[in-house]
């Protein structure tokens, strides 16, 4: 019987620092963990509240909290979406007016090409 419990105490020491070393939380991160656990087991017997009414609570708690973030989602979607939409008009509209001058200026360089040609000729003429 003791040998049995000796080899249970080496094993029981024996996952115990296997499972911290692989954890990688020391004695400190082990002594925090005890800690949070027993102030999480004492929550639970003081406040009468059952871990599935705690679960059930923050999923409201996320639900409120998503509705909060998507209509601010939307609101900021609304904004961007005018923007671009305002953006993409005015583009276009840049877009036409510039073609249309640059039409203009070819034409005004045509013919003012075609007055210095004429120009050219008549002071050959009068030359």
């Amino acid at each position: 019987m003791a040998r049995i419990l000796a080899i249970l105490a080496v094993l029981a020491l024996t996952e115990a620092t296997i499972s911290h070393t692989k954890l990688g939380r020391g004695h400190v991160g082990v002594e925090r963990e005890t800690a949070l656990m027993q102030t999480f087991n004492r929550d639970l017997a003081d406040s009468k509240v059952t871990p599935v009414t705690r679960v059930v609570n923050l999923l409201k708690e996320m639900t409120h909290t998503l509705e909060k973030e998507m209509e601010e989602d939307e609101n900021l979607y609304k904004q961007l979406s005018c923007w671009c939409n305002d953006n993409v008009w005015a583009k276009k509209v840049a877009t036409e007016t510039n073609t249309a001058k640059a039409e203009e200026l070819t034409a005004t360089i045509e013919t003012l090409t075609a007055r210095s040609l004429e120009l050219k000729t008549r002071i050959a003429e009068l030359e």
